[in-house]
């Protein structure tokens, strides 16, 4: 399929399901590739209405046409069809390649480019700064899963064990090694102080605040971030505790624990992330958050 230069300007073409012919039809890829030629209009798309009330793209009443399982739509759920695989339009499960053309406003194309994607998992990394530490495997973890790598200098890594973390830092960590999805193109993360926020955590502080993961501090003009401030271990474990939604469990006041964390802690305890004992209002270590956030995979693992 090739788009078609047509001279009246008063014909608009409309790209049916996307750019059908080229990528799957009523994918993002249909559409960003209709998108991306000047001689589209718009695009047409088709909805349908799951069991569970939710709407999703898809042309047909059931998947059997476009994936690897025979779904009725509306006899499914959201979730269910979230998991279904589509076939590429050659009938294969995929590809790591797609051609690009660009079109300019005179309908003239370039040659096509080819651009080929390859996945590659973050190799192992040794960290020399942490010889016989009890959180040097939580920290390798952190780095398999691209969650944090500590600082790298002549060839070596160093995690830098007892440095502390930021708010804004944690927070992009737990959101990377829960597997949340992370809003893109934020421009404001509506606290009062979001020109403080450094631009790479703006995504994740706005997708925490959309999940109901952190909720800010009350400040002169309004709720703070406070992105740069060092976080606590009693707030690190509340923010972890609501982004894993964990069941709470009883919880005994103790004057040791601040009243706003003590169900967090007592449910961190329960399922072995933190001890009670360790929600405080200290300082966050590397060192501490790695084992938190490792043992937050393993809950995650066993679900």
């Amino acid at each position: 399929m090739d788009t078609i230069k047509i001279e009246n300007k008063a014909v608009k073409m409309v790209a049916h399901r996307g750019l059908s012919g080229i990528e799957k039809e009523n994918t993002c890829s249909a559409f960003v590739a209709a998108c991306n030629r000047a001689t589209y209009f718009a695009v047409e798309t088709d909805v349908h209405r799951t069991v569970d009330g939710q709407f999703v793209i898809f042309h047909d009443d059931n998947t059997a046409r476009v994936g690897l399982d025979h779904l009725v739509i509306e006899e499914s759920t959201f979730e269910t069809l979230r998991k279904l695989q589509l076939v590429d339009i050659d009938g294969k499960r995929g590809r790591d390649y797609f051609g690009y053309k660009a079109v300019d406003a005179n309908g003239d194309r370039s040659q096509e480019a080819t651009v080929i994607i390859r996945l590659k998992k973050n190799k192992s990394v040794s960290y020399v700064d942490m010889d016989g530490s009890a959180s040097y495997c939580s920290a390798v973890k952190l780095a398999e899963c691209g969650a944090f790598i500590g600082k790298q200098i002549g060839g070596e890594y160093y995690f830098e064990p007892q440095k502390t973390l930021s708010r804004g830092e944690f927070v992009a960590m737990c959101l990377c090694v829960t597997g949340a999805d992370v809003l893109r193109g934020v421009v404001s993360t509506g606290f009062t102080d979001d020109g403080s926020i450094p631009d790479w955590q703006r995504a994740y502080v706005a997708s925490a605040v959309r999940d109901g993961v952190v909720k800010g501090k009350s400040g002169v003009q309004g709720a703070v971030f406070d992105a740069d401030s060092d976080i606590s271990r009693a707030e690190a474990g509340v923010m972890l505790d609501r982004l894993l939604s964990l069941t709470n469990v009883n919880c005994e006041s103790s004057d040791a624990l601040p009243t706003w964390a003590a169900q967090s802690a007592a449910n961190l305890d329960a399922c072995g992330i933190m001890q009670s004992a360790d929600v405080d209002s200290a300082a966050l270590t590397r060192a501490e958050a790695a084992d938190m956030l490792a043992a937050a995979m393993n809950v995650l693992g066993r679900r």
